[in-house]
């Protein structure tokens, strides 16, 4: 019975291609981007420069062509989906491994939330040198990748594996990183599932929990009360109560429209002609840190509010090389998600996967440059390793066997 549960295979069929496609997350979320920033009511926004909101449009359109190619490619789409087991050695690491995270920064980032004190500072720093990168992202894919097993197979063992990294998200306040997983995971779902009315609703509901959530965990990293809004609605210049049930929406809101004010406000200025400073925001961070260490993307922007920084993917590419710095930053998204569609040496779990995590990078392209951020990239590499070193494995581990080397 063992043996036949490892190798239990079912069908995955695509049912809805666009949850797994970058090209729609961008034309969607850039959309609904500037349409936000129009209905904002928020006394920091200045009307949006016309060449702007044409790059803009233009890039949402070329998306979406993207999009609708892409839906046909991968529409009702199959292929086998393998069982694996969770192996209680990879449990034990990764458990071993955070506790030494903890230990090494002297704090439990949630803990230090929930006792009523902000922990920006040890947040930023929290995490072992170099080790912290390595942690995180293994994390991530093995929480991805045992969350979709669990969700096919139903197994309590998947479920374990699938918990284990989101409870350290959990306790190292990590809210992107938790993000990113569980929405991956849920992407994965909803990509079998036929959705009808009931599921829509569910999932909006959801969502508008997850936002609500993310606000008030919000206000909780910043030292206030729950239910108290009142700091970020002040930085942001919101009227309205801020201790109303919704007035934490406005983080949310607030992330996507001072990104895109921010980038607005820069788009003013004359950018410097760097090329080192462009190639710094093609490449992850981890690296570009190591080759162009001498380029400060951050230290170039100009904010409209000094404590909301963010200022969408294209910043630093406007800084360095103006509307083609940021055009050269678009054809790089678009190339790497046309060759994860195209790509034939990836067993079609794994690119369904990257393809998943791209779909919520992109999305987050209004937000910051995630693409590129190696706490996310890294775990596509990881997703992308994973099927190569099994292979390999296996056929060593058969060549042993054959020559009876083990037993």
């Amino acid at each position: 019975m063992g043996k036949m549960a490892l190798n239990q295979q079912r069908t995955v069929r695509i049912r809805n291609p666009f949850v797994i496609n970058p090209f729609f997350a961008y034309s969607a979320f850039w959309t609904v981007s500037l349409i936000l920033y129009s209905l904002s009511n928020s006394g920091l926004n200045i009307p949006l420069d016309a060449n702007l909101v044409a790059f803009l449009v233009a890039t949402i359109a070329l998306s979406a062509v993207a999009a609708f190619f892409f839906g046909n490619k991968f529409k009702n789409k199959t292929f086998m989906l393998t069982a694996h087991r969770a192996s209680w050695i990879a449990w034990v690491i990764l458990i071993v491994c955070y506790g030494a995270e903890f230990l090494y920064s002297k704090n439990v980032p949630l803990l230090t939330a929930l006792f009523g004190n902000t922990f920006d500072s040890g947040y930023l720093v929290f995490g072992i040198p170099m080790l912290h990168v390595i942690i995180s992202v293994c994390s991530s894919f093995y929480c991805i990748y045992h969350g979709w097993l669990f969700l096919k197979f139903k197994r309590c063992n998947n479920l374990i594996a699938m918990l284990i990294p989101l409870s350290f998200y959990v306790l190292c306040f990590s809210r992107g990183m938790l993000l990113f997983n569980v929405v991956v995971i849920a992407l994965l779902w909803l990509m079998e599932k036929r959705i009808t009315i009931i599921t829509w609703v569910g999932l909006i509901l959801l969502a508008l929990f997850v936002l609500w959530l993310f606000g008030v965990t919000g206000n909780i990293r910043s030292g206030y009360a729950w239910n108290d809004t009142g700091y970020f609605m002040e930085i942001a210049q919101i009227p309205g109560d801020r201790y109303s049930l919704f007035a934490p929406f406005y983080w949310a809101d607030e992330y996507l429209i001072c990104s895109l004010r921010n980038l607005n406000y820069n788009v003013q200025f004359v950018p410097q002609e760097d090329l080192s400073g462009l190639l710094f925001c093609l490449f992850p961070d981890a690296v570009a840190k190591r080759l162009f260490p001498a380029v400060d993307i951050a230290g170039s922007v100009q904010l409209v509010q000094p404590n909301l920084t963010t200022s969408t993917a294209y910043i630093g590419c406007y800084l360095s090389y103006g509307y083609f710095g940021m055009a050269v930053y678009f054809l790089e998204c678009i190339a790497i998600a046309l060759i994860f569609m195209q790509v034939k040496f990836l067993p079609m779990p794994t690119k369904v996967i990257c393809l998943a995590m791209c779909f919520f990078l992109y999305a987050m392209t209004i937000f910051d440059n995630m693409v590129m951020y190696s706490g996310y990239s890294f775990t596509i590499i990881i997703a992308i390793l994973y099927p190569l070193l099994t292979r390999v494995w296996r056929r060593v581990r058969d060549a042993s066997l054959r020559s009876g080397t083990v037993s």
